[in-house]
């Protein structure tokens, strides 16, 4: 625990003066956080076969497009998505052995690479959107995981679900009452004081809900693979995947309120 703790600690550290700086710091941060990302879930399906090495370069690349090609929350272009579809599904054809590279990896790397990119993409935007809106993801994301262990720990007896069976529905009605209350004071004193507090407070609560919901799905996959952690990159801690997971599944529904409420 005490290693765990102290990783954090660290993490945070560089962190903080990467989101101070912004710019291009931030998205070379990105970049570099995606890739490992994209290598994670390459490795999850292809322990033991290996792709063709151009393909996992155009799969990367067909990934990084969608979350760089497009800068825009409320307008996005599909233009990113449909060229990673040409590029995956096309090579199909020329590859004779179809043990090496064939419609099914196709469609795992599309749908993972689709679904990561959006979510990686719609952080990214959120950051250049609002700083403070960035920031309330992380509040919610982060005091809901922390405190969801907690009282988990503290209080919990009835688990949650066989998917995560160290969650408790305890720790998770307290993870979501005070990331609620915490996440809920912060946007009211510093992103808008002229709000409908039930309406903020309810939404809040939502977006805590939603934080817990993708960590058990990113679990879920996990679990069909039977692997404890995405990777063991980042110690005590396991893979970038395994931190990240609440606050990209997040974003999905965090780019719906920004567009329509």
């Amino acid at each position: 625990m005490k290693k765990k703790v102290l990783v954090a600690l660290i993490m945070i550290a560089i962190i903080i003066p990467i989101l101070l700086l912004g710019g291009i710091y931030f998205n070379i941060s990105i970049f570099l956080i995606s890739a490992l990302a994209y290598k994670e879930i390459i490795d999850l399906e292809y322990d033991s076969k290996e792709l063709p090495w151009l393909i996992k370069i155009l799969g990367l690349g067909c990934f990084e497009y969608i979350i760089f090609g497009n800068n825009s929350l409320k307008d996005p272009s599909i233009f990113p998505l449909i060229i990673a579809i040409l590029i995956l599904l096309i090579p199909i054809i020329f590859y004779s052995d179809f043990k090496k590279y064939n419609t099914n990896d196709a469609f795992y790397l599309l749908g993972n690479i689709i679904f990561l990119g959006l979510c990686f993409n719609f952080l990214t935007n959120i950051y250049h959107y609002s700083l403070k809106y960035f920031l309330l993801m992380l509040i919610i994301t982060i005091f809901t995981d922390t405190f969801a262990q907690i009282f988990g720990m503290l209080i919990g007896k009835h688990k949650l679900t066989k998917i995560s069976p160290n969650k408790t529905i305890e720790g998770s009605l307290c993870g979501t009452v005070l990331a609620t209350f915490i996440a809920s004071m912060y946007y009211i004193n510093v992103i808008s004081i002229n709000e409908n507090y039930f309406e903020v407070i309810l939404l809040i609560a939502l977006l805590s809900v939603i934080s817990q919901l993708g960590d058990l799905l990113f679990s879920a996959i996990k679990r069909q693979y039977n692997k404890k952690d995405f990777s063991n990159i980042i110690p005590a801690h396991g893979g970038i995947l395994d931190r990240i997971d609440s606050i990209l599944f997040i974003t999905l529904l965090f780019v719906v309120l920004i567009n329509f409420i």
